[in-house]
């Protein structure tokens, strides 16, 4: 069975910029794109209780189908466009079960707001669910995204496995010709050696590096965690974020109040989110990655 990348279109006119870079993604490993854009119902009046949006966001968006047909057409590998109408999750689980994807890809919109985030970005709520790898493009219409040539890798230290689903995209990370660099930060006034030498030991044993790359390490000191991983990124000059998504802060609010969330909100290159897979924690332990309060990948 072929493989599969689930595109979630939100915007059209994004539609280029997300899908010529989940193409170059999937020529290496022989995987088709199924482009999908879903058109929710119109959101009612504030009389009838509910919260009412912007018009041009709400109305039907015309003649959807035909450009996606002709961009699916340009690009490098097999496209499907599916225009579906109905409730976001409903529409997910049909294409989940469907197409069986290996990977989401979602383009993220500026946000500016609590209600941009809610009506520009629809899908984050919703894919934080499905327990799928997902690649984050950020918003950057001058910027043509390529295939990943320096790979930061932002991890807490704490062991990890990765799900299923996240050792199923093992060969697409093998496909990059790429450096690895383990970032790991720590407060201004902590040793780093040991702890950076232990983050990278720890990323080793998980399988995330393809056979045969050792990493490298980057130790970081900074009182934020965020700022503390996209500066070794700027540092770096990556081209891609890597994040380990636990559930425990990937499914319970990453996109509102952890670490990541705050990488997702200000990165300026594509990320991708690796579920890990569910551990129990110990009792009287508190669950890895608090940093300052908050979840640390």
């Amino acid at each position: 069975m072929k493989s599969v990348f689930l595109v979630l279109i939100d915007l059209v006119e994004d539609a280029p910029r997300v899908a010529a870079f989940a193409a170059r993604l999937a020529v290496p490993v022989g995987a088709e794109l199924v482009l999908l854009v879903v058109e929710t119902p119109s959101v009612p009046e504030p009389a009838y209780g509910l919260m009412m949006g912007p018009v041009d966001y709400l109305t039907e968006r015309p003649n959807i189908a035909a450009p996606l047909t002709q961009l699916a057409r340009q690009l490098l590998v097999p496209a499907t466009v599916e225009v579906q109408a109905g409730v976001l999750t409903d529409v997910l689980q049909q294409m989940l079960a469907q197409y069986q994807p290996q990977l989401l890809v979602l383009g993220l919109t500026a946000e500016n707001s609590w209600l941009d985030r809610l009506l520009l970005n629809p899908a984050l709520p919703v894919v934080r669910e499905l327990g799928l790898p997902l690649v984050l493009v950020p918003t950057a219409p001058a910027h043509d995204f390529q295939v990943p040539q320096r790979v930061v890798v932002a991890v807490d230290g704490e062991p990890f496995h990765l799900s299923r689903p996240a050792q199923d995209l093992k060969p697409l990370l093998s496909s990059w010709v790429a450096d690895f660099t383990v970032v790991h930060v720590v407060a201004p006034e902590a040793p780093t050696a040991k702890e950076t030498n232990q983050a990278l030991r720890v990323v080793r044993m998980s399988g995330v590096l393809p056979v045969g790359v050792t990493g490298q390490r980057y130790p970081v000191r900074h009182s934020s965690a965020a700022d503390g991983v996209l500066q070794a990124a700027d540092d770096i000059r990556a081209d891609l974020l890597l994040l380990i998504a636990r559930p425990r802060s990937f499914f319970g609010g990453l996109f509102h109040r952890s670490v990541t969330a705050e990488v997702v909100r200000r990165s300026t290159v594509p990320l991708l989110l690796l579920p890990a897979a569910e551990e129990p924690v110990p009792v009287g332990k508190p669950a890895p990655g608090t940093v300052y309060g908050l979840d640390y990948v």
